[in-house]
């Protein structure tokens, strides 16, 4: 199909044949999905940290088996499985803690869950990795305050270690960013099943992908001067 520049700003566009507010939807709802997974990465990521750093054996072993399992399984075979089980998972997790009735998730929380799933594993080990670099001074200077253990992490070792582990942090948003993208092997309607759909029907594949790819591109730009202002900020007063 011979390319129609005026006909492709047609089908860009916001008129009765344009997909310019289908993509725009789909861009949104990938941006949700990408920060809704990625903050429950984050509780996942500090909750595993902290397992592997606590010295008690059961936890040790459930966090190492959780990032070992989740680093080896491709993440778009754990996607697929846990969108197709996730609802039977929290049931029995329920079940297991004497809750009855069942719980449906829907198909945004389902994806959530397996993409934050994912993540978390990824996140323990930057967290563990950051918590490791921190100076043991500080830990002992907090400590001969005589601070909370909740407020010494709050207003010491946190600051610390989040400063060590922006840069891989950054890093696993602009994966989390990317691997929204997968999702669409469910049917989920994201900016690159949007784009695969407009391109179906128009027949203007190259053009479509092309500019998906683009919109990705300006999403990831965009977020990176985010996260080099506040690398900027969290490194000020240190050499």
């Amino acid at each position: 199909m011979q390319f129609d520049f005026s006909t492709f700003l047609v089908l860009i566009g916001f008129g009765p044949m344009g997909w310019g507010a289908q993509l725009l939807r789909g861009a949104a709802t990938t941006i949700e999905i990408s920060v809704a997974s990625y903050v429950l990465g984050l509780a996942l990521g500090l909750v595993g940290c902290w397992a592997k750093l606590s010295g008690g054996l059961i936890a040790t072993r459930v966090a190492e088996l959780y990032t070992t399992l989740v680093r080896a399984i491709p993440a778009l075979l754990l996607i697929i499985l846990l969108y197709y089980t996730g609802t039977s998972m929290f049931d029995a997790a329920m079940g297991l803690v004497g809750l009855k009735g069942r719980i449906t998730l829907s198909g945004f929380a389902t994806v959530v869950f397996a993409l934050g799933f994912i993540k978390g594993a990824y996140m323990t080990e930057v967290f563990r990795g950051a918590m490791v670099s921190t100076p043991k001074g500080i830990h002992e200077a907090g400590k001969a305050l005589a601070l909370p253990p909740l407020i010494r992490f709050r207003l010491v070792t946190f600051p610390l270690m989040l400063r060590i582990a922006l840069p891989g942090l950054g890093n696993l948003w602009q994966s989390a960013l990317k691997d929204s993208a997968l999702v669409s092997v469910v049917g989920f309607e994201e900016l690159l099943n949007v784009g695969k759909i407009a391109a179906s029907q128009t027949k203007f594949y190259l053009s479509f992908f092309l500019l998906v790819a683009a919109m990705f591109l300006a999403i990831s730009l965009i977020s990176n001067l985010f996260i080099d202002r506040l690398e900027r900020r969290l490194n000020r007063g240190f050499v």
